[in-house]
C-alpha cells in the first residue's frame, strides 16, 4: 500500500528500452548497482523510508502475522531496530502496522499507521500519528479514522496527513494538516476511494493522489480535484522542483506530469509504476513492476532520472519494492520485500558507479 493494500495487476507489454542484463534467472550474477543489505524484520515488508543523508535514513513496515510494526533506523552502516515501547497496551490489540514516514528536520520526524483493537463481535482499526524529537518517537494522537495512510512534511509546523475514513463515512480519505498548534481537517470534495501519496514543492503548491487516477491540488488555501480517471490507481508523487512534479501509477495512463499548474500526460504503457522520488531537479529515481515474455508473472525495475530523460536501471531479481528514495547522485535506497516463497523486510541500497 501506500497503505490500501495494492492488488498489482500486470499486463503483456511491449518492452521498454533495457540496459544489458547482468544476472541470471535465479540473480545470482547480479553486478549492478544495486546491493541488498540485512535488513530487521521478517514475514513481512517495509512500507516507506525517509533519509536525512546518506548516514541517517528510518524505514517503517510490519512483520509477522500479527502483524508486528517494524522501526528501524540507518546509521551509515547498518539498520538498528526501534524496539516497541509498548503504546498500546491498554487494550487488547490485533495488530499494528505503520505505513509511512517523513522527517522535515533530523530532529523533527513523523510515522503514521493503524493499530487493529479487537473489539466486542468485530475488530476495529484505529489510525495514529508518531513523532520523533531528535532521541525518541512517542504518540502524536491516536484514534484518527481507521488508519492514517501517509504523511508529508513541508516544515516543522506545516505537516500533512491523509486519512482513511477520519469518521466512519463514507469510503474514501480526507487530510489533516499540523500547522504547529493543532489538526486542521480538510475534506476533499468532490469524494475519492483513497488516497495513495502524498507530495508538495513548497507550502502553496501541493498534490494529492489515489486510486481511480484522482488528483487533487493544493493552492495555499483550498484542495481542488483537478482530475478523474475511470480506472486504475496513482501511487506514487513527488516534485523535482518547486513548481514540477511527477505523478505515476498503473495503466491506463501510467505517468503525468504538473509543472507550473499544468496537468499533462507523460506515458502510456502497461505497467505499474510503484513510487518516484527526487532529490534535485537533475536526481531522482523510479521504481515499478512490468511483465515480458521473459518474467510473465511480472519483473520489478528502477528508473534513474538526470534532469532531461528516464533511463532504465536492472536491479536483483528477487527486489520487491514499495518505496524508493533518492539522496544524492550516488545514494538512493529500495524498500519492501524480499520475493521469496516467504516474503521477509527488506532493503536494497544504490552505490553509483
Amino acid at each position: 500500500m501506500k497503505p490500501l493494500v495494492k492488488i498489482l495487476s500486470l499486463l503483456y507489454v511491449l518492452s521498454l528500452a533495457l540496459l544489458p542484463v547482468s544476472c541470471d534467472t535465479d540473480g545470482n550474477n547480479y553486478t549492478g548497482p544495486w546491493q541488498e543489505v540485512p535488513t530487521p524484520g521478517v514475514g513481512g515488508n517495509l512500507e516507506a523510508c525517509y533519509f536525512n543523508s546518506p548516514d541517517d535514513g528510518w524505514a517503517c513496515g510490519s512483520e509477522g502475522d500479527r502483524p508486528y510494526m517494524v522501526l528501524i533506523h540507518w546509521n551509515g552502516n547498518e539498520w538498528e531496530r526501534y524496539e516497541y515501547p509498548g503504546w498500546f497496551e491498554d487494550e487488547e490489540y490485533i495488530h499494528i502496522s505503520l505505513f509511512d514516514i517523513a522527517f522535515s528536520s533530523p530532529d523533527c520526524g513523523w510515522c503514521v499507521g493503524s493499530v487493529m483493537y479487537k473489539a466486542t463481535g468485530e475488530d476495529r482499526g484505529a489510525g495514529f500519528i508518531l513523532r520523533y524529537d531528535g532521541n525518541e518517537w512517542y504518540v502524536f494522537t491516536e484514534h484518527l479514522g481507521e488508519q492514517v495512510d501517509n504523511v508529508f512534511a513541508v516544515s516543522d509546523n506545516g505537516v500533512w496527513f491523509s486519512c482513511w475514513e477520519p469518521y466512519g463515512g463514507d469510503e474514501g480519505s480526507d487530510l489533516f494538516h499540523w500547522n504547529g498548534s493543532e489538526l486542521e481537517y480538510y475534506d476533499l470534495n468532490p469524494g475519492n476511494y483513497g488516497i495513495s501519496a502524498l507530495a508538495f514543492g513548497s507550502a502553496n503548491d501541493g498534490l494529492a493522489v489515489g486510486r481511480y487516477k484522482v488528483i487533487y491540488h493544493w493552492d495555499g488555501s483550498s484542495w481542488e480535484q483537478i482530475y478523474y480517471g475511470l480506472g486504475g490507481e496513482l501511487d506514487g508523487v513527488a516534485y523535482s522542483t518547486p513548481s514540477t512534479a511527477w505523478i505515476v501509477g498503473n495503466y491506463p495512463y501510467n505517468i503525468f506530469r504538473w509543472d507550473n499548474g499544468e496537468l499533462t500526460w507523460e506515458h502510456h504503457k502497461n505497467c505499474w509504476y510503484e513510487d518516484v522520488h527526487f532529490s534535485s531537479p537533475d536526481e531522482g529515481c523510479m521504481y515499478g513492476v512490468e511483465a515480458t515474455e521473459q518474467y510473465p508473472d511480472g519483473h520489478g525495475f528502477t528508473w534513474h532520472w538526470d534532469g532531461v530523460g528516464w533511463t532504465r536501471v536492472d536491479i536483483p531479481e528477487d527486489m520487491g519494492g514499495w518505496d524508493i528514495f533518492s539522496i544524492d547522485n550516488e545514494n538512493a535506497w529500495v524498500v519492501g520485500e524480499h520475493n521469496a516463497y516467504t516474503p521477509y523486510c527488506s532493503s536494497w541500497r544504490y552505490i553509483s558507479n
